[in-house]
């Protein structure tokens, strides 16, 4: 069971609306037309909480004679759409389905609802959505990446961006997923994206390097690759890949200190750099040859 408290601010006139069950109160804005046969509801809207009601029909009028008393009984219909807003979560604006039973009163003479109704059974539905938070999307994503299915992989990483703008990790790996594609000009925008959402972010300037680097652009690959340095000295990845661009550029001397400096720091996988076409430039350089040496 529902009723409606009526309260005039400005000239502005409010009706209250309780409701007896789980869902809180909400506020009925507008003003009622009466008529002979004992009133109709006008032109308003109704504010349910963080629901914003519209499409309200109350045309399906019929009388009943509850407790002997001769009531008319407005069956009202109505769609509404959850308008909120949480932390680290979007704007929602999903429209659901509601119904609610509204009559006049003849002892008071107070507008009165029974038997409202909302389909989203007190925001179960919405409520799980919101748990779908930026990580849940960024998680999907990596595991999309890892399955080598892109494309919905940068779906995910898009949702998780839409849900948080800020979210680093997630510019990030849909820059890798661009890579992947051989999208070049993308994955560098979202590396851009996440450096200035956090210029100490290591991994998008290592990452920035490497889609510079397959664009040919290896002065600006060696640029990030050294600030991913200057921000992490142990960063192994950044010293193999600088020996990657300096051996693509053909400077066989600073890419063979750059490789040594990564074998030094801890990097292991001699197949990968026996396989590595951009060291194709220095293979038949003794420095080379030495590094490798018995591997």
């Amino acid at each position: 069971m529902a009723w409606v408290e009526e309260i005039t601010q400005n000239e502005t006139v409010y009706h209250r609306l309780r409701y007896s069950n789980h869902i809180k109160q909400y506020i009925v804005k507008g003003t009622y037309e009466y008529d002979k046969c004992g009133g109709a509801w006008g032109g308003f809207s109704i504010l349910l909480a963080n629901r914003i009601l519209k499409s309200i029909d109350y045309t399906n009028q019929y009388e009943a004679t509850p407790g002997g008393r001769k009531i008319k009984y407005y069956a009202l219909t109505f769609t509404y759409t959850l308008t909120e807003k949480l932390h680290g979560l979007p704007k929602i604006t999903k429209q659901f389905e509601g119904k609610a039973k509204a009559y006049l009163d003849p002892d008071d003479g107070k507008w009165k609802l029974e038997n409202l109704s909302l389909s989203d059974s007190g925001s179960q539905e919405y409520m799980a959505y919101l748990e779908k938070t930026a990580k849940f999307y960024s998680d999907e994503g990596i595991k999309n990446l890892k399955e080598k299915n892109y494309d919905q992989a940068i779906e995910n990483f898009s949702k998780a961006i839409t849900i948080d703008p800020n979210y680093v990790k997630a510019y990030n790996a849909r820059g890798i997923t661009y890579s992947k594609k051989e999208q070049y000009d993308m994955a560098i925008e979202d590396y851009n994206k996440a450096i200035t959402t956090d210029p100490n972010y290591v991994p998008a300037y290592n990452n920035r390097g490497n889609a510079y680097k397959n664009k040919g652009q290896y002065d600006k690959a060696i640029e990030d690759y050294n600030k991913s340095i200057a921000i992490d000295s142990k960063r192994v990845a950044a010293y193999y890949n600088l020996a990657c661009a300096y051996s693509l550029q053909g400077n066989q001397s600073k890419a063979c200190d750059y490789l040594s400096i990564a074998i030094e720091k801890g990097y292991k996988n001699w197949e990968h750099i026996k396989k590595d076409s951009d060291f194709n430039n220095i293979r038949n350089s003794d420095c080379y040859k030495r590094i490798m040496s018995g591997r």
